[in-house]
């Protein structure tokens, strides 16, 4: 179905103008200059109010599956659906079983299925026993690996030293993937009051056990190590304003150095933080209003690269809501719905442009991440959008809250900028609509289209082994350029077919079964059909393959696939397909 949308205020990448978006397959089919209504087309208008690609937050825990009592990918998503985030990248922990494996990666996969209300991809995590699994995450489509220096608060999630990191970096720059790291090195010179002596609600005792310097030192290694192996290194939440001439001659050098902060340290400051709110509590922790301006000015230069929420929300009992005891609470924000209102109600006032929050919160989380459809408004591009009004307020209630727990220190604040409407793949998010699914991170675009554009001279037809060899080439770099190989073995006889291996097939299947975004919905019918009309699966894996399509694209694509694969004449299957039949009732 095709429709238009129309503002006064459209935010493109050669600035905000009026504009009617026609939108159609979940892209952004055109971008019109002014009013403009077409005869058989679905028109609104938004009046004034902003059009803005929707908002993406590379920095999000969900701690689902074995956590789900924290968040969940239900709430979560809902949660960033009424804030105007389309998009959002999870972090390897805390779920249980942390995201270190494939296989771990394969159950979170199943965790999200059917509760996606907006789109959503997965970090990989390094730990010091996980060394020998990076290349299979990153071939499974993770954006990128997250490392912490200091503990991370989950036990099954330790941190790493420098010597596990120099195991670690070869493996990435192979791959060039992403290492992002929670930057605190502890110092033993840190001076801390003995336990008899501490006044655990004090923030202020708080925030000097966890000193600017830990930030400082873990940055400094980082681009070192950067500089050494010559691996684009991501600083994840910056706090300390100490840290940022560090990272801004690291970019003056050409250094592969990206930072990101967050909206709790812009618009909250230490000195406003009363003593036992522990709703307060993150690492590194939330500094002191000097501090905090440094960090805005950070964000204007472009030393810091966008701003994501690092959403990480616990149970109350777990915050120490009695006792308010900072140094037993958990240390985690729960912000996600109010990315865009809270960055924006401090951004207006330091004179940011609309302009520069697409650019913070959109534009250049999508190009960190590779996402190229994303982040913009152009044809083309994915129909993500978000509906906002700039000039209104309100006041955080409580009962507006869609976090599974509603414990979070924007309660009772009032912000700027009320999201009106979400539309996430072209379709507006209401009330118990699941339209979002998984991202699987890509190559980078050199890499991929180089392996794409030889692929028609060099498939070596005659030779089993070269074609094995370039199938696994493929494998490496992405499931797009996989699926490319796949879908030039698919022309030849059934014979040679055999080459690209079952296994391999089923593997291509999984990753494209969550993600129902162009172009992977397409292929996930083509490798169904091709594994079914060369009977590489058995009838039970056969059954179970048509109950999965009927769970993400109905019943009529389920027996689409059977009869495609077997012909006009069913007979052969007719006991399976009565039996698929029965089990859908």
């Amino acid at each position: 179905m095709t429709s238009a949308l129309h503002s006064t205020r459209v935010i493109t990448p050669t600035g905000v103008i009026e504009a009617t978006l026609i939108l159609a397959d979940g892209k952004i089919q055109d971008v019109l200059p002014g009013r403009v209504e077409q005869e058989g087309i679905s028109f609104e208008s938004f009046g004034d109010k902003v059009i803005m690609p929707g908002v993406i937050d590379a920095h999000v825990h969900i701690n689902e599956p074995g956590r789900t009592e924290w968040e969940g990918f239900e709430t979560a998503t809902k949660a960033a659906a009424a804030g105007g985030i389309t998009t959002l990248i999870e972090m390897p922990l805390n779920a249980s079983p942390v995201t270190t494996t494939v296989e771990a990666l394969k159950l979170k996969h199943e965790a999200a299925r059917g509760k996606l209300h907006v789109n959503v991809g997965f970090y990989g995590g390094v730990i010091l026993n996980n060394i020998d699994d990076l290349g299979g995450l990153l071939n499974a489509g993770v954006f990128g690996i997250k490392a912490f220096l200091t503990h991370s608060g989950i036990d099954e999630f330790p941190n790493v030293t420098e010597a596990d990191l120099r195991k670690a970096l070869p493996i990435l720059k192979k791959h060039d993937a992403k290492l992002l790291v929670h930057c605190e090195l502890e110092s033993p010179s840190t001076v801390t009051l003995s336990p008899s002596k501490r006044n655990s609600r004090s923030y202020a005792e708080y925030l000097a056990s966890r000193p600017a310097k830990w930030e400082t030192d873990a940055i400094a290694l980082m681009i070192r190590l950067s500089e050494e192996f010559d691996v684009h290194v991501h600083i994840v939440h910056v706090s300390a304003a100490e840290a940022l001439p560090l990272i801004r001659d690291a970019k003056r050098r050409g250094l592969r150095i990206t930072a990101e902060t967050c909206p709790h340290y812009l618009v909250f400051c230490a000195e406003e933080i009363p003593d036992g709110a522990t709703e307060f509590k993150c690492a590194p922790p939330i500094r002191e209003r000097a501090n905090n301006e440094l960090l805005w000015e950070a964000l204007k230069d472009g030393t810091l690269d966008f701003v994501a929420t690092d959403h990480s929300p616990a149970p109350p009992e777990m915050k120490e809501t009695q006792s308010g005891d900072f140094m037993k609470a958990w240390g985690g924000i729960a912000g996600l719905q109010f990315l865009l209102p809270a960055f924006w109600t401090g951004a207006k006032v330091k004179g940011f442009s609309l302009e520069d929050v697409a650019r913070l919160l959109c534009t250049n989380p999508a190009d960190f991440l590779g996402l190229r459809e994303k982040g913009r408004i152009a044809p083309g591009c994915d129909a993500d959008l978000v509906v906002w009004d700039p000039e209104k307020s309100f006041v955080v209630k409580v009962e507006d809250i869609q976090h599974r727990h509603r414990l979070t220190p924007y309660a009772g604040r009032t912000l700027h900028g009320k999201v009106e409407r979400t539309f996430v793949n072209g379709r507006t998010m209401r009330h118990g609509q699941a339209d979002g699914c998984v991202l699987f991170g890509l190559a980078p675009v050199g890499k991929e289209q180089e392996f794409m554009d030889r692929i028609d001279c060099c498939l070596p037809y005659n030779d089993q082994d070269g074609m094995k060899r370039l199938i696994n080439e493929a494998w490496a770099i992405s499931a797009n350029a996989s699926y490319a190989v796949l879908e030039e073995v698919c022309r030849l006889p059934v014979e040679q077919r055999a080459v690209v291996t079952r296994q391999r097939q089923l593997e291509l299947l999984d990753m494209l079964e969550t993600s129902f975004e162009h172009p992977f919905k397409k292929q996930l019918f083509e490798v169904a059909r091709r594994m079914v009309a060369d009977q590489l699966l058995s009838v039970k894996e056969t059954k179970d393959l048509m109950l999965r399509l009927k769970q993400y694209h109905g019943q009529w694509a389920a027996l689409n696939v059977l009869y495609f694969a077997y012909g006009a004449d069913a007979s052969e299957i007719e006991d399976l397909d009565a039996e698929i039949r029965a089990s859908w009732r």
